[in-house]
């Protein structure tokens, strides 16, 4: 079974970033197959979209480099999508990155996916009060400034909006527990947002037992 889970901004972040969203969707005993199937399907069908982004997704776009932006960094979402929309997404790709690639590109919104089982205690949206690294994907440390959005659960730092996930809850062939993460900009996207957990949702429950989302 998989852990239980509580979801929840922190009051640090609500002070500094008001009406900032944090969406999260749990996928348990996901098929491996079925899924592989249904990402591979759906990411097909985003590929052949992107040459004419919609308003919405231009505008989730937009919010989201403006967030990037006032912390001197670039949104990698645009030039994400241009390169889908050359050349495709790469069948190579585990399904649930694969996923994750065509879910943000057909809403224009960051998020993530994590192995839920490798997850402690708890997930929350936070500020950082101080400088704090944690270990990237590629093993080395990423290192986060005072006043960055990241994702924390009851160990360390899970995910930085900014620059990224960890290493220790990243998702590997034997994950049968998904978290899905949706990531909101300031001001907030509002319905854009909320219309980006569904789209998860929708899309994780072709291939689980079971799908929930954490308020």
């Amino acid at each position: 079974m998989p852990p239980d889970i509580a979801c929840r901004t922190t009051p640090r972040l609500a002070g500094e970033f008001p009406g900032m969203q944090f969406g999260v969707v749990i996928a348990t005993q996901v098929d491996a197959e079925a899924f592989e199937g249904a990402a591979g399907e759906f990411a097909a069908r985003v590929a052949g979209d992107l040459q004419h982004l919609s308003q919405d997704i231009q505008r989730n776009l937009a919010a989201f480099e403006g967030f990037f932006a006032r912390y001197g960094q670039r949104c990698p979402l645009r030039s994400q999508f241009s390169r889908a929309a050359e050349r495709g997404f790469s069948s190579s790709l585990p399904a649930p990155i694969l996923a994750l690639l065509a879910l943000e590109a057909s809403t224009g919104v960051l998020m993530g996916v994590q192995d839920m089982n490798a997850m402690c205690d708890y997930l929350e949206l936070d500020v950082l009060s101080a400088p704090q690294g944690f270990l990237g994907m590629n093993g080395k440390t990423i290192n986060c400034l005072a006043g960055e959005v990241v994702v924390r659960d009851g160990l360390d730092i899970v995910a930085s909006l900014l620059r990224g996930p960890d290493r220790r809850t990243a998702v590997s062939t034997s994950s049968v527990n998904l978290l899905f993460y949706v990531f909101d900009a300031y001001p907030s996207l509002g319905a854009g947002h909320a219309a980006a957990v569904e789209a998860v949702e929708s899309l994780a429950s072709l291939g689980a037992l079971e799908t929930a989302v954490l308020h």
